[in-house]
């Protein structure tokens, strides 16, 4: 989690429009479902992840990617 705080302090981080994060674990994907919406971002690659139920719900519940297809 903290290299995530780290790249999403940069002015660009939410303004992407694809982001892969493989391998990552839950405290990750929570870090980055707490995160504001990413108004661009279009596609998220959270392959090759081992995600529990917990993961999982943080996804479906957040509303940092209203635009994912």
């Amino acid at each position: 989690p903290e290299g995530l705080h780290a790249l999403a302090g940069a002015p660009w981080f939410r303004n992407l429009k694809r982001l892969a994060l493989d391998g990552c674990e839950l405290p990750v994907v929570e870090a980055l479902c707490a995160r504001p919406a990413f108004p661009r971002l279009c596609a998220l690659s959270l392959s090759d992840n081992n995600l529990p139920a917990a993961g999982v719900a943080a996804l479906a519940r957040s509303k940092a990617f209203p635009h994912l297809i």
